[in-house]
């Protein structure tokens, strides 16, 4: 009886061969182990054969997305999805501090080159990007949702955070633009005066030209929300009357509202809001430049 080597899976006994060897005697020949049959491996599920429609379905659970603020349930969270033919829906939010992120895995974009381009169109076109425009920076606002229902924000900076090949799937912006008073701009930037304008409105210019350069042959972006805020109220009450007749002089709306002049350079934008401080005529003509074709 052949009983092995030091390799015992390569061989077995069945309990009936031994049961006839002790019967009858007679010699058997061992069989080959169960251990050592080779498993057939799954085949991988055919997910590029679905529907782009349902692979978009599918990474919406996997991938970051934008939600507002008290929205009860995570199924909410989720944008809707926006295909070629379709128009996303600005969000509905009163403040942009109501738009905050649902942490997700962004390790999809490396699995493949179908992958990542599939799941960048719909991270950066279903989603409202918050920026903040001041004197000396754009900053992105990202806010996450952690699962106590808090939102802690981390702000960075928005042209190095986001690569030109990724502004151009960008489809929906919600910037607001700070102008502060002259007592702000000398104690946060050492400026005053038309000097701040002129900062702001060179950091609008460039915000545009980066998303005109990133998408030279057609904009990506088709819906914008611009809030311009003249100042703040409630400090200006505080501050002496010398301050506020020296601000009167060129702080109107319609001197400060020439920082928005760069947007008009923007066109085939479907969806356009301009608010705070501009004239009606002149949000009036902001919106129809950036609605030409």
């Amino acid at each position: 009886m052949d009983t092995g080597h030091f390799n015992c899976r390569d061989y077995y006994l069945s309990p009936d061969a031994a049961y006839l060897d002790d019967v009858i005697g007679s010699s058997h020949q061992s069989q080959a182990s169960p251990f050592n049959e080779k498993l057939e491996k799954p085949k991988p599920f055919p997910l590029f054969q679905l529907p782009l429609e349902l692979r978009q379905k599918i990474y919406q659970y996997l991938l970051p997305c934008t939600t507002q603020r008290g929205q009860a349930g995570f199924a909410q969270a989720f944008a809707k999805f926006i295909s070629k033919t379709q128009q996303p829906q600005v969000q509905s939010s009163k403040s942009s501090e109501d738009i905050v992120w649902k942490r997700g895995q962004t390790s999809l974009l490396c699995v493949s080159r179908q992958f990542h381009d599939e799941c960048a169109a719909l991270l950066y076109g279903s989603s409202p990007f918050v920026l903040s425009v001041r004197y000396d920076k754009i900053t992105f606002r990202y806010s996450f949702l952690l699962a106590n229902g808090l939102a802690p924000s981390k702000p960075t900076n928005f042209l190095d955070l986001v690569p030109p090949r990724y502004l151009r799937l960008i489809k929906q912006l919600v910037v607001t633009i700070d102008h502060p008073d002259s007592y702000t701009g000398m104690i946060n930037y050492n400026v005053g005066g038309k000097g701040l304008t002129h900062g702001l409105r060179e950091q609008v210019q460039k915000l545009v030209d980066a998303m005109k350069s990133a998408s030279k042959e057609q904009m990506g972006l088709n819906s914008i929300r611009v809030t311009l805020i003249n100042g703040n109220k409630f400090m200006d009450a505080e501050k002496r009357n010398f301050v506020r007749t020296r601000e009167n002089e060129f702080r109107g709306d319609d001197q400060v509202q020439g920082v928005l002049e760069p947007f008009a350079d923007l066109c085939r934008i479907t969806q356009v809001e301009i608010l705070g401080a501009s004239t009606p005529e002149y949000t009036e003509y902001l919106r129809q430049a950036m609605r030409r074709g």
